[in-house]
């Protein structure tokens, strides 16, 4: 009987080898914080956002990914979702989506009012 070893990154891909893998994560990780980066210091949408609420602020947020149509009025990008948590983790999390850039600005975070019953 033969065992073999896999190591498994964070977003699910399969490794031979334990160094393969952490060097693919730690790629992951500097991509990640580029994109954050990215988006706090040069995105439209996120100066305006940052105006009116703090990163430590905690709240419900809806992300919406960038159109693929970059001209004016060019649509509504795909929804990826509502999140709950600080401003900042949001960021993060929604930065590191494929589905958050289309062709290079971003997409736009909003925080959402929940009426609780």
């Amino acid at each position: 009987m033969k065992i073999e070893t896999n190591y498994i990154a964070k977003d699910g891909k399969k490794f031979d080898n334990q160094a393969d893998a952490v060097a693919y994560e730690a790629e992951l990780d500097r991509k990640a914080e580029e994109n954050y980066n990215r988006f706090i210091n040069n995105s439209h949408s996120c100066k305006r956002l940052l105006q009116e609420h703090s990163l430590s602020e905690e709240g419900v947020w809806e992300v919406i990914g960038e159109s693929d149509d970059p001209g004016p009025g060019g649509g509504r990008g795909p929804n990826l979702g509502l999140f709950q948590g600080k401003l900042d983790d949001v960021i993060r999390y929604a930065t590191a989506q494929k589905a958050f850039w289309a062709w290079g600005g971003g997409g736009s975070i909003t925080k959402k009012t929940v009426t609780v019953l």
